[in-house]
């Protein structure tokens, strides 16, 4: 009986130790889990980090891509803009300069016939002044009497009939004379007069009368002519403020192929040179 009772106890006791056993196995094991799942929720929360890391970068990244595409497409704008007004003023220079040339081929056309004119007219008083002095030579050679009044009053035909007004003036031949042949018809130069005339010549005056309108055509031609190449030049300044302008659209538009930051370089470049060429615009004249 006893042995059987200690049987027992011994039993129990292995069973106790059995089950304390597979307490502190379990035990062991919850805290292996425990600290599983510390480690599995560490991972979870760097891997959360590290998301929401990435898309911080990529929503920065996206909104640099934005920014600069905005300031590019501005500056592309402007640049294009700035570069039709650069080539709107450069025709309108370049038309000014056509009609100032044109106009001064036509004064120049006109100063030349001008002058042709004068010196027709030059050499026609020319020859009727000879013509009449060598009629009132004659006359003077012979006594008074009815012959040399005929060759004066041819003389007084001469200088009445052919000589134009500036040679009339130029030789002082007197106005009450051309007055009566205007108004009366009276041909007649007193003799005196006549004979005083051998000692005169066409004066400088003369000539510069003759000559007026065709030098003030040529000098109206050659300001016309300054006025065309001034012109010319004026729109050459444009045309090259035009190039600038799509020198700075070059650099950018080049710059949207780069992904990465040189593509600001890029951009910089081509706002430098469209500031620059702004600022030149502005100097220049405008039409």
């Amino acid at each position: 009986m006893s042995e059987s009772r200690t049987e027992v106890i011994h039993m129990a006791v292995e069973e106790a130790e059995e089950a304390k056993s597979a307490a502190l196995q379990a035990e062991s094991a919850a805290e292996h889990a425990e600290k599983a799942a510390e480690a599995a929720a560490d991972d979870a929360r760097e891997a959360l980090q590290k998301m929401e890391a990435v898309e911080v970068a990529a929503a920065e990244e996206k909104a640099s891509i934005e920014l600069f595409e905005l300031f590019t497409a501005i500056l592309l704008g402007l640049g294009a803009t700035f570069a039709g007004i650069a080539g709107h003023q450069s025709g309108l220079w370049d038309g000014n300069s056509l009609e100032a040339y044109s106009q001064a081929s036509t004064l120049s056309t006109q100063a030349a016939d001008e002058a042709g004119l004068a010196n027709a007219k030059i050499t026609h008083d020319n020859n009727v002044n000879l013509q009449a002095q060598q009629i009132i030579w004659r006359a003077q050679s012979m006594p008074k009497g009815p012959d040399r009044d005929f060759l004066m009053h041819q003389a007084s035909v001469f200088y009445l009939r052919q000589a134009s007004d500036e040679a009339f003036d130029a030789l002082k031949l007197p106005e009450e004379s051309r007055k009566n042949f205007k108004d009366l018809g009276i041909e007649d130069i007193p003799e005196e007069v006549l004979l005083d005339i051998q000692r005169r010549e066409f004066s400088d005056e003369y000539y510069a009368a003759m000559y007026a309108s065709s030098n003030a055509r040529s000098l109206e031609s050659k300001q016309k002519f300054e006025e065309g190449s001034h012109a010319n030049g004026a729109g050459d300044y444009f045309s090259l403020a035009g190039v600038y302008y799509s020198l700075s659209l070059f650099f950018a538009g080049i710059g949207l192929v780069f992904k990465t930051r040189m593509r600001w370089a890029f951009f910089l470049a081509g706002a430098v040179i469209f500031a620059g060429t702004t600022v030149y615009m502005s100097t220049l004249e405008w039409a």
